[in-house]
């Protein structure tokens, strides 16, 4: 709110402006993989994480992985999570998970990942990184997450 050209910043007033920063996703356990040695294959992928800061109602989780684990839309809007939540925007190496009711700040959040295929290699899978968003789908809450499998 702008009051004669000062920012409301909580309690008090500040001639000047400021940046907002978002917070962190944070891995709570390892990733878990159904199917993890046979590579190749639809899998399940289990993560675990809390939020530093509340995601509302009709918010949003992003979840983006690395380019060596490949997203099927369509089984990916229709397994794990996806099947009793609601995704969209799914492509080969993301997708997004409306927030049916509000996740509370470090509340453990578990989603399961379906129509992921494994990778063909036992190397390092590279980073797993979730986003949260606002209901505008545009204004970032919190991020982070980064685990590999």
């Amino acid at each position: 709110m702008i009051l004669d050209n000062y920012y409301l910043v909580d309690q008090g007033f500040s001639p000047t402006s400021f940046v907002a920063t978002t917070g962190r996703v944070n891995a709570v356990a390892d990733i878990e993989v159904s199917n993890a040695v046979t590579y190749g294959r639809d899998s399940i992928y289990t993560l675990k994480f809390r939020c530093d800061h509340l995601i509302p109602m009709n918010g949003f989780i992003k979840v983006t992985v690395p380019p060596s684990v490949v997203l099927h839309e369509s089984y990916t809007l229709a397994r794990g999570s996806c099947s009793t939540g609601t995704c969209m925007k799914a492509t080969k190496s993301s997708f997004y998970m409306l927030v049916n009711n509000k996740l509370e700040a470090g509340e453990i959040f578990e989603m399961k990942i379906g129509g992921a295929t494994n990778p063909r290699s036992t190397q390092p899978t590279g980073f797993f990184t979730i986003q949260t968003f606002d209901t505008d789908q545009e204004s970032e809450i919190d991020s982070g997450f980064e685990k590999i499998t």
